[in-house]
């Protein structure tokens, strides 16, 4: 420290106004690049959240009724006027699946036979069975066939009440 002193005391008066001028600007520098600038960053990122955090409570406050409402209820769709097969039929259809039997036991159960069927495919169309049209899948019997990724399969699902 001693050493910058006497460095400083041996400039000009001109030249310490110009060392002086350059470490007020340094400082400054240092204040507002490392201190005012993040902060002001982290503000501004804080108020985006808060206003997204505040947006999201509207929307839950708005549709709880609904969620209430959808959580009393156990039958996931109203499948209208189809009947179950019709329901089931269709849904094999669209994920490409052949149902080689079908036999109805009353108006809310069936069983299916799929000689070959695609193992991945199958599982999609019941999960989807399940999810978008409350069918549920009571038993299930998957035997492998000589080609990769096809099975046999018998499945049972039921209907919601």
């Amino acid at each position: 420290m001693k050493n910058l002193q006497a460095w400083y005391s041996a400039q000009s008066r001109r030249e310490q106004m110009l060392v002086l001028v350059t470490a007020i600007l340094l400082i400054v520098f240092i204040v507002y690049f490392l201190i005012w600038q993040p902060l002001n960053k982290s503000i501004a990122n804080m108020d985006n959240r808060l206003q997204r955090q505040q947006t999201d409570l509207t929307w839950m406050r708005v549709n709880s009724a609904r969620v209430r409402a959808a959580a009393g209820n156990n039958t996931a769709v109203d499948r209208g006027e189809r009947s179950l097969i019709q329901v089931v039929t269709a849904s094999s259809s669209r994920h490409g699946l052949s149902l080689s039997r079908v036999q109805e036991s009353g108006s809310s159960e069936i069983r299916l036979w799929l000689d070959s069927a695609g193992f991945d495919a199958m599982l999609r169309w019941l999960d989807e069975l399940e999810a978008r049209e409350g069918i549920a899948v009571q038993n299930l019997s998957v035997n492998q066939t000589d080609t990769t990724g096809m099975v046999k399969a018998t499945v049972t699902l039921v209907a919601p009440n």
